[in-house]
């Protein structure tokens, strides 16, 4: 597994992010209602244009049923 840089790594959890609120049929404002921002933050975290905070990450995780590592799987 490829070591990444902390752009990288926005940029992954960004795209599992994309991906996880497609297959929970969710928009970018249902995940903004979850942390308590905006859909425009939120498609900034889906470009990977900005990072979410642990705190923010684990909210979205719970709120969706998964688990933390779900947003750094590479294999998608």
């Amino acid at each position: 597994m490829k070591k990444l840089d902390g752009k990288e790594i926005d940029t992954l959890i960004g795209i599992n992010l994309k991906r996880l609120r497609a297959e929970l049929g969710k928009s970018q404002q249902d995940i903004g209602d979850m942390i308590e921002l905006s859909n425009q933050q939120v498609s900034k975290f889906e470009s990977g244009k900005n990072g979410l905070n642990a705190n923010q990450l684990f909210m979205i995780a719970q709120e969706c049923g998964v688990d933390m590592n779900y947003f750094f799987n590479q294999e998608s």
